[in-house]
């Protein structure tokens, strides 16, 4: 069994009960690890995915934006 986050430093963004978002590095700076890289189990099966479904949050992933700017 791998690392477990450390989600109870997301606490506080939950119990303001408005939605949010955060970056990969945000994130990583908040619990510890990565997120997960399979969609799926982020979505689903991930601690952040159980401990969100605990709290009555589902979690929305926005895919990567690529930005192309002629030179």
């Amino acid at each position: 069994m791998g690392k477990r986050p450390k989600l109870e430093n997301l606490e506080l963004y939950f119990e303001k009960g408005k939605p949010f978002s955060l970056t990969d590095a945000q994130y990583e700076a908040r619990t510890g690890l990565e997120l997960p890289k399979d969609k799926y189990y982020l979505l689903n099966n991930s601690a952040l995915a159980k401990n969100c479904k605990e709290k009555g949050w589902k979690i929305r992933l926005q895919e990567k934006i690529v930005f192309f700017e002629k030179c």
